[in-house]
């Protein structure tokens, strides 16, 4: 998930984007100023912007937007590149694809249904849903959400690589009990680590069984609005481009809604330096919930090469850049990076329009961490 750390020049002047003000009843951060905020180096925005143009040129990726945020204030929002299928200029407001970093999106509206008393992490999938398989009934919300569940992968089976795109499109909880429903886990719970997508996929289709509604609509009460974003949501409108033979062509890919929760959520530049402004003024959690995505050490699970306090927690990644640790979550091999880091109310998305695992977001996301907070415990492999 993380490529090496890229060293740069870095940052000074500092124009301010305010967000809007939280919502009645939020537990607010005690709000800093960029000023306050500001890393060990100055942010050289000229300099920051010639490296991004460089990683973005090398990795062969058509458009971008890189936004950096510290506290109420937008530090950095810049867009790079084109729609190559149109010429248009990449915007703030192009629709990218989000693929794993969907799971960013669930692990919010999770912590905040936890933060409204509508959700407990130790709750069962039975508990949920009692109409479930047994196999699936004891298993934990927080071991779906950090993949040590041992639920069967769903997308390396047979049966669900024979479907026809028609029948991929209505993929269903009944496809899901079908294929696996009666399987025995691939591990007892806790023992290995697996990153998957039925479990994501589960776990939304039971919350939204018990409200009574769709997950979608969940996500909405409660994250997108809380947080004011616009274009977020679960769609294809998103044009995405791949590399082939050195011509850059259309990336087409027919993700099934089931699995939104997962890899299916879009949203644009725009949308995600919103969600980090959101998350810095309490307008989607209080300060000690999002202070425990990264501080919940009993759940979080240490993988090859983390240091200490890092690993895969609840539905986000964790690793420390110097003392400040961010959690978030990369898509596509580095189409998408977004981390924040609660500490220090800092944030950083990267959207890209290229497919293809070119890795450019992730090694955006570093550069900068890298220089505002300190140098990654370790350069991990991808």
């Amino acid at each position: 998930m993380r490529l090496p750390t890229v060293l740069t020049a870095l940052a000074a002047s500092f124009t301010s984007m305010a967000a809007p003000a939280p919502t009645e009843g939020t537990s607010v951060p005690s709000q800093q100023t960029a000023d306050e905020i500001a890393g060990p180096a100055e942010l050289n925005r000229a300099a920051l912007s010639e490296r991004i143009a460089q990683i973005l040129k090398d990795a062969g990726v058509a458009g971008a937007h890189v936004a950096v945020t510290m506290g109420p204030d937008t530090v950095y929002s810049r867009a790079f590149g084109t729609n190559p299928s149109t010429g248009e200029a990449f915007t703030d407001e192009t629709i990218v694809r989000l693929a794993s970093a969907s799971k960013l999106v669930t692990a919010l509206t999770v912590a905040a249904m936890v933060e409204q008393g509508a959700l407990s992490l130790d709750e069962t999938l039975g508990d949920l849903d009692p109409d479930l398989p047994e196999v699936w009934r004891d298993l934990p919300v927080w071991r779906v959400l950090n993949h040590t569940s041992g639920l069967p992968m769903i997308v390396t089976r047979p049966e669900f690589g024979a479907m026809e795109d028609d029948r991929l499109s209505r993929f269903s909880i009944d496809d899901l009990r079908a294929i696996i429903g009666e399987q025995a886990l691939d591990f007892e719970p806790g023992e290995q680590w697996r990153y998957q997508q039925s479990g994501y996929a589960l776990l939304a289709h039971s919350l939204a069984k018990r409200a009574g509604t769709t997950w979608p609509q969940l996500v909405e009460q409660s994250l997108l609005q809380p947080a004011a974003l616009k274009t977020t949501g679960v769609s294809n409108e998103a044009k995405v481009f791949q590399d082939q033979d050195g011509e850059t062509v259309p990336h087409i890919s027919n993700y099934p809604a089931f699995f939104a929760p997962a890899g299916g959520f879009q949203s644009t530049g725009k949308d995600t330096r919103q969600l980090l402004l959101a998350l810095a003024q309490g307008r989607v959690l209080n300060e000690d919930s999002v202070r425990r995505l990264v501080n919940d050490t009993r759940r979080l699970e240490q993988l090859r090469g983390d240091a200490d306090g890092e690993g895969y927690g609840m539905g986000v990644a964790v690793q420390r850049f110097g003392d400040i640790a961010f959690f978030g979550h990369s898509g596509g091999g580095g189409l998408v990076d977004i981390r924040y880091a609660p500490e220090r109310q800092m944030g950083i998305a990267v959207v890209t329009n290229q497919a293809g695992g070119t890795g450019a977001a992730i090694e955006i996301g570093n550069l900068i961490a890298s220089k505002l907070a300190g140098e990654p415990h370790f350069a991990a492999e991808t």
